[in-house]
């Protein structure tokens, strides 16, 4: 039997490797087999419940388990809404953020000592992530307009920020997707945007 030590990183590998070499039941290894751990997050695909049923077993019981999602069909995992709707993944950006009651500070002002260039990195770069993790053109814009808002409320003006989505649009080939041309994405970016003010 292999050992491995205990450090602050494998708490959770120990347990799971204990758990493996105790069990062999290939039913109960087949429906763990779409289980994914990043972390402490614990993403559990098509397994009827199995991980929920067994991971008192897996873990002891000084480890907190809470399951974040309501129901079979939804969760989130890594910031990434998974759901499942009429047999398919759909995916959108889940920030845990969104739910709070007050006022995040999420990006720095443009009065701050931060050069303009950076926050339009940040821009160009939070719209490439939520235009791959988005399954649907109306979870890109919902997202995009919001950062394009909060953005332009920092202190960088309209312009500048027109020009970066623009500029995105043209050099990212997996906007595609979406089945739509770069000229209609603009116009429900500035309709989506007009709601925000």
């Amino acid at each position: 039997m292999l050992e491995r030590k205990i450090n602050k990183k494998s708490f959770a590998e120990y347990y799971e490797f204990q758990f493996q070499n105790k069990y062999k039941n290939r039913m109960i290894a087949y429906k763990l087999n779409h289980t994914q751990r990043y972390i402490d997050d614990v993403n559990c695909k098509n397994d009827n419940g199995t991980f929920q049923q067994q991971m008192q077993q897996i873990y002891p019981s000084e480890l907190e388990l809470t399951k974040e999602n309501q129901g079979t069909s939804s969760g989130s995992v890594l910031e990434i809404e998974l759901s499942i709707k009429n047999k398919k993944f759909e995916t959108k950006i889940y920030d845990k953020r969104d739910e709070f009651t007050f006022n995040i500070i999420k990006y720095p002002s443009a009065d701050s000592n931060i050069h303009d260039t950076t926050i339009h990195g940040v821009f160009v770069s939070q719209l490439v992530r939520y235009m791959r993790v988005s399954s649907k053109l109306s979870f890109f814009i919902d997202r995009a307009s919001r950062l394009f808002y909060d953005i332009h409320r920092k202190g960088i003006p309209n312009k500048s920020l027109q020009g970066l989505f623009i500029k995105f649009l043209r050099k990212n080939g997996e906007i595609k997707k979406f089945n739509q041309s770069n000229d209609n994405i603009c116009k429900l970016l500035v309709h989506k945007v007009k709601q925000l003010s």
